[in-house]
């Protein structure tokens, strides 16, 4: 479409691999600019590889790149200052928004350095640039917008001059970044949610710190290290820190020290921490190698959730742990602490050792099969979280009597051998794939969620011995009926989440029963009706009806 002097690209209709936006159209004899790329005008072109911007584009319409899945290498003609001017409608207006490399005067942008002037980066500007490592902005600027730097992953830290008086919401949304402002507080023109909640606020700062620390022991000179906020690939965490001129001994590890860094691919711990705590690597994914000093005793669940690049793992000689066929295990080998060739494609065997495995241990590994032992008695939580690769039938041995909250969550197994001392059913072990299981009668308690989107689920026998049902226990099946043992003494909240009042199950108690809810009502109910001060109601809609509210069985 053309205005005046200027045109307005509104769909593309070509097959070119590699395009070349014009700066100029030629439409009836007339030369019109071309100024603007509409709404949807590239949306699912898969088949485009490159595109090239010329500088005189000044907008892009919403979704203008939208699913361009191929779309892997973006050139722009004209300078970043430039850039910060163009209107982006939203987060897929932009070419990068493929998560392509950002060409701009033929050099690639990975460390971004807002030119001098600028005075305003605009919303979604860099939406996706997932090489970006590292933006500095200039003394110039005052506005950022609305998720400027949307899903920009590997941007770890930033700093924020006191000039910027304006900021949208959720300027780094979907990024582990550390925010450091000159500010000590966020002022009137920051949306009061600028920051996205992975983002960590450090007030008062005069640029990027490589690292936080914190004196833990002020007479015996010990210091807690973290989190992380560099860009290298390999780290070297420092067994004394000086603090006002005084050297203190690290001790420690702060929680989430390394999370969500894209950068880091090797760190060296120094002897003297003593525990390696939960999520101090979460989501680093380009993690692949670390150590464990003799004088670790303890290695925290989730500690390296998210870490499938894994490769290797130096322990220290004479320490509290030791490893064997790319696992940890703890010195005595009771427990397996860590599965960390996560990327190998392989059948597992624990070994006959292992009494306990600890949480998040294989979580979101390659292996096909897992086969337990019989001395096992405990499987931590999360432990084989994300597991797709294994199938079939999971047999866990009637040893175990625990089992913790998403042991086996998004797993990839069709049936499962529940073991016979099982005393609860939590969420995350029963697969939502399943078309029926078998609770064994020592269990007691049905956990929240524990048959979540078990939408293959269509008749369930609860045991005899059962004395509690947890909020949300069968939302999402398809029962047709459900019979609540006498013993039971407690229902959740939403018991029946999902269903509407035409297809509820048909549930019936095994005798007449009183209850009380947690807002002071009084029930009673038999198998046909329950009574209240505003009369009956069919038994099977009680718990429909009433589901933001728990009831619990009076004594006799």
């Amino acid at each position: 479409s053309t205005d005046g002097t200027t045109a307005t690209i509104t769909q593309y209709k070509g097959s070119e691999e590699d395009v070349t936006i014009p700066e100029t159209v030629k439409i009836d004899g007339t030369v019109y600019t071309v100024t603007a790329v509409g709404e949807e005008a590239f949306m699912s072109k898969g088949y485009i590889q490159s595109v090239t911007i010329p500088a005189t584009i000044v907008s892009f319409g919403g979704k203008a790149f939208y699913n361009c899945s191929n779309l892997k290498t973006v050139h722009y003609q004209g300078t970043l200052s430039q850039w910060c001017g163009i209107t982006f409608g939203n987060e897929y207006a932009s070419p990068c928004s493929n998560k392509g490399v950002f060409i701009v005067g033929g050099e690639e942008v990975t460390e971004l350095v807002i030119p001098d002037g600028v005075t305003s980066i605009p919303a979604y500007a860099f939406s996706y640039c997932q090489n970006l490592k590292s933006v500095s902005f200039p003394s110039t600027l005052t506005t950022i917008g609305s998720k400027a730097f949307y899903m920009c992953e590997t941007i770890s830290a930033v700093f924020i001059p006191n000039t910027v008086t304006n900021i949208g919401t959720y300027i780094f949304y979907g990024c582990h970044t550390n925010i450091f402002c000159e500010v000590t507080s966020a002022l009137e023109g920051w949306a009061s949610d600028w920051k996205y909640f992975l983002n960590n606020a450090y007030w008062g700062k005069n640029g990027i710190m490589e690292y936080n620390y914190s004196i833990t022991d002020a007479t015996n000179h010990t210091a807690e290290y973290g989190p992380y906020f560099g860009t290298a690939e390999t780290v070297s965490v420092p067994q004394t820190i000086t603090i006002e001129g005084e050297e203190y001994t690290v001790t420690s590890i702060a929680s989430s020290t390394f999370m969500g860094n894209k950068n880091i691919e090797q760190v060296i711990f120094p002897e003297g921490i003593t525990k390696i705590p939960s999520e101090t690597f979460r989501e680093c994914s380009n993690l692949k190698s670390f150590n464990i000093p003799a004088s670790v005793t303890k290695i925290e669940g989730y500690a390296f959730y998210g870490c499938p690049s894994l490769e290797t793992v130096t322990v220290a000689e004479n320490g509290n742990f030791v490893a064997n066929d790319g696992t940890i295990y703890s010195k005595d080998g009771k427990s397996l602490v860590l599965y960390y060739t996560r990327s190998a494609v392989r059948e597992f065997t624990i070994p006959s050792s292992v009494d306990s495995i600890c949480a998040c241990a294989f979580c979101d590994a390659k292996i096909t099969k897992v086969i337990f032992n019989d001395n096992l008695k405990y499987i931590g939580q999360s432990s084989f979280r994300s597991c797709n690769s294994l199938s079939g039938t999971l047999t866990i041995p009637d040893g175990v009597t625990v089992i913790e909250y998403d042991a086996f969550a998004y797993c990839g197994y069709s049936a499962i051998h529940l073991p016979a001392n099982l005393t609860a059913l939590e969420s995350g072990i029963i697969n939502g794939s399943m078309t029926s299981v078998s609770i064994p009668s020592s269990v007691t308690r049905i956990g929240t969620n524990a048959f979540w989107n078990c939408s293959g689920i269509s008749t369930i026998e609860l045991p005899s011995g059962l004395t509690e049902i947890e909020s949300w226990a069968f939302g999402g099946t398809k029962l047709t009926s459900l019979s609540i043992p006498d013993g039971v003494t407690h229902i959740g909240t939403n018991i029946l989440s999902g269903y509407s009042t035409d297809n509820l199950p048909n549930m019936t108690f095994d005798t007449e029963s009183k209850w009380y809810s947690d807002s002071g009502l009084n029930y009673e109910i038999d198998k046909e009706t329950y009574t209240t001060t505003e009369g009956n109601f069919d038994v099977q809609k009680f718990f429909q009806i009433n589901a933001d509210t728990e009831f619990y069985k009076a004594g006799d």
